[in-house]
């Protein structure tokens, strides 16, 4: 209802989170202040996958532009939760849940167009298979406007500071009988940004336009079993590849391995225990 059209913007309206847009297609988000575009002690997840860098341990937004109408809700978790929650939850957690896929029937198809918002079309369809079997695939595609300069003195012309950008993603959800999920996603996205290009002649580090490339290909699967006494274990391991291309620069290409393993009881009525062990592998 609030209108956003993307992560980022939703997050603006939550307390105690700083979001700030760095140009058109790059944001630094942080909560408890220190932020930055390098804002690296924030753990960000979607449905219990991790998606920071480990180049810089922080989140590339630009490259997790998710079709809104598949989210659930967006849970924040102000303050330290390292212990429950794993590696970087030093300042909070920001923990994206999408629809059970029993909640995404039949077929939607939306598009968004504007002045800076070129063009976004989600299309989405949803099923039922087998007993207790539901799923859903989707695809969506967007392009953004870039971001205009002040005019120069004398002149009305605003120039733009080349940061247009434009992405598609697709995937799948399949869940069946409330126990075992299978997901997975691909997506490609590239933003124009003006960068350094080094070099050991002068002028050494002169700005030049390049399109920097967001690559990546995720499959996620989750099993859990709740007990008659109120007990649940669950299992959930996934595989990431991700790659950023930045052309004059560098070249980040890794594939990322995570097994979790995790057991909730409450012997006494009175408290709640969780037990969990998780390894990851870069």
């Amino acid at each position: 209802r609030a209108g956003v059209t993307n992560i980022p913007d939703a997050l603006r309206i939550v307390p105690g989170m700083q979001v700030a847009r760095s140009d058109a297609n790059s944001w630094a988000i942080s909560i408890r202040g220190f932020n930055s575009s390098l804002a690296n002690k924030l753990l960000v997840l979607i449905d219990g996958r991790t998606i920071y860098n480990p180049v810089f341990g922080g989140v590339l937004w630009e490259a997790h532009n998710l079709m809104l109408d598949d989210i659930d809700r967006i849970e924040v978790v102000r303050g330290p939760g390292g212990a429950l929650w794993g590696a970087n939850a030093v300042n909070g957690v920001i923990n994206i849940i999408t629809k059970h896929t029993r909640d995404t029937q039949g077929n939607l198809i939306s598009a968004v167009y504007g002045n800076e918002e070129k063009g976004t079309l989600n299309t989405r369809q949803g099923g039922e298979f087998g007993n207790n079997g539901f799923y859903r695939i989707y695809a969506t595609g967007f392009k953004q406007d870039a971001s205009r300069k002040p005019p120069a003195a004398g002149s009305d012309k605003q120039p733009d500071t080349y940061d247009e950008w434009d992405g598609f993603r697709t995937g799948f959800r399949v869940d069946w009988v409330n126990q075992f999920t299978l997901q997975g996603d691909a997506y490609r996205t590239d933003t124009e940004q003006l960068r350094p290009h080094f070099s050991l002649i002068a002028p050494y580090g002169p700005i030049k336009q390049q399109i920097i490339r967001y690559e990546g290909i995720n499959l996620l699967g989750r099993w859990i079993n709740q007990r008659s006494d109120g007990s649940e274990f669950s299992i959930q391991s996934y595989i990431d590849w991700a790659k950023r291309d930045e052309p004059f620069n560098f070249i980040d290409d890794r594939i990322t391995y995570d097994l979790d393993v995790q057991y909730n009881f409450a012997p006494i009525t009175a408290h709640e225990i969780i037990i969990g062990a998780a390894y990851r592998y870069l």
